[in-house]
C-alpha cells in the first residue's frame, strides 16, 4: 500500500513544485535584474544552465530535448 500513496503524493506534489519553482526563478531573475546587466558571458552562460536544469527537473524532460518549449510552457524567458 505504501507505493500507492506515494504515487498519489506525488501526483498533489507535483503542481505545488513547479509553482514554487516558477516563483523562486522568477523573483530572483527579477530581483537580480540590474546586477546581472553588463555581467560577462561566462556567468549569463552558467545562469542560463541553472535555469534550463530547474526547467527540466520540474518538467521531468530528458536532457537531450530541446528546452525552448519547455521554458515556453512554464511562462519563462531565456537568460540570455
Amino acid at each position: 500500500m505504501l507505493p500507492r500513496s506515494l504515487t498519489e503524493m506525488a501526483k498533489i506534489l507535483q503542481p505545488l513544485a513547479r509553482t514554487v519553482a516558477c516563483a523562486m526563478v522568477a523573483g530572483r531573475l527579477d530581483y537580480c535584474n540590474a546586477v546581472l546587466y553588463g555581467s560577462s558571458s561566462m556567468n549569463i552562460d552558467k545562469l542560463q544552465r541553472v535555469q534550463n536544469t530547474l526547467a527540466r527537473v520540474v518538467s521531468k524532460t530528458h536532457r537531450r530535448d530541446h528546452i525552448t518549449p519547455v521554458l515556453a510552457d512554464l511562462h519563462w524567458l531565456l537568460v540570455r
